[in-house]
């Protein structure tokens, strides 16, 4: 859709056949840094995206944050099918990227990276201010 797209492409166990593949992007630059998959066949994905209109679904923030060289950070839950379960920006105004992502227990999924947005979303911070030259973050987000 953009000038570059992120993919989730899963097969069966043994890479002997193709389970799906699918693109996961906007309108802009998207970029996939981690993805995990889980015991049920479920795909967790971190990244970062500049897209306006990156495909969301029940997100925590539903709106593009901003930034000009990264973007927003995003995290996606894809199911065992390849359809889109969860999908959300999280970032503030300057750049966002998420880097590394797990789910556990239930789909709880646990994701970190790296801001420089002095507004980034917080909710209960081991630190609330932003520190300068970039902070990293890490989030837990439950079904």
């Amino acid at each position: 859709k953009g000038s570059r797209d992120a993919f989730v492409t899963a097969f069966a166990a043994g890479g002997e056949s193709l389970i799906y593949s699918r693109y996961l992007g906007g309108n802009s630059v998207d970029f996939g840094e981690s993805i995990w998959a889980d015991a049920d066949g479920y795909s967790y994905v971190t990244g970062c995206t500049r897209s306006t209109n990156f495909p969301l679904k029940n997100p925590i923030q539903s709106t593009y944050g901003g930034g000009t060289k990264a973007g927003d950070a995003f995290i996606t839950e894809v199911s065992r099918e390849g359809g889109i379960v969860f999908s959300t920006y999280l970032g503030g105004s300057a750049d966002d990227a998420g880097y590394a992502i797990a789910a556990y227990a239930s789909h709880n999924i646990y994701a970190a990276g790296k801001t420089v947005s002095t507004n980034f979303p917080l909710v209960n911070p081991l630190q609330a201010t932003y520190g300068g030259l970039g902070d990293d973050w890490v989030a837990l987000i439950t079904p």
